[in-house]
């Protein structure tokens, strides 16, 4: 296990179990692969509560980039919470881990992602949940460089999965029950290794 997963991030979630609501395999993988291969800035789309967030931002940290966590607060809407209250969650698990200053939060729609918001970004973190195929494919479009690309909650609604991981500048390298793991202009020597897990780890679940 990496280095930074491993004394600090792997600690914390472990005591937080309830979320992120992926596996533990789940978590793993996307860690290690922003640890591993990340070398630009991280754009998390959905973040909501900041629960992947604040793993993000210490890997980030340790690499010297910034999160740009994009969220419109549909989620808390949906939850009862208010937008108030939402902002104040999301920004104490960066402060469990004193990495605000590595975070930058756009609220606005997933749609109006611009050129800014992926400039220097090479690891794109999206939960599919409340958002059209054709706007996935739109914002896969605008990718200019070789990007890690996570698509979460795949689970929850396949429709249209083909179409985004059989686009020409898109290679699906990893599937799990709930995220398709690819690659925007990845050439043919690039090679994303999926870190292998114990059969024990790669079984646990959080409680939720």
């Amino acid at each position: 296990m990496f280095e930074h997963t491993q004394q600090v991030l792997k600690p914390l979630r472990d005591w937080n179990y309830a979320i992120p609501r992926c596996s533990y395999e789940d978590w793993y993988i996307t860690m290690t692969l922003y640890e591993k291969y990340g070398k630009k800035n991280i754009l998390d789309i959905g973040s909501f509560t900041g629960a992947n967030t604040v793993y993000f931002a210490y890997l980030a940290k340790m690499k010297g980039n910034t999160v740009h966590s994009i969220d419109n607060w549909s989620q808390a809407h949906k939850a009862g919470v208010s937008v108030k209250r939402a902002r104040q969650l999301f920004y104490s698990y960066l402060d469990l881990l004193e990495v605000r200053d590595y975070v930058v939060l756009k609220e606005k729609e997933v749609e109006d992602i611009n050129d800014d918001d992926l400039k220097d970004v090479d690891f794109i973190f999206h939960d599919i949940l409340h958002v059209r195929t054709e706007g996935i494919i739109d914002l896969i479009k605008r990718v200019k460089s070789k990007t890690i690309f996570i698509l979460d909650d795949v689970d929850r609604d396949t429709r249209y999965l083909n179409d985004i991981i059989h686009h020409r500048n898109v290679k699906e390298f990893h599937r799990t029950q709930r995220r398709s793991y690819m690659t925007i202009f990845a050439s043919e020597d690039d090679e994303f290794v999926v870190e292998e897990l114990s059969k024990a780890d790669a079984q646990r679940k959080t409680v939720i």
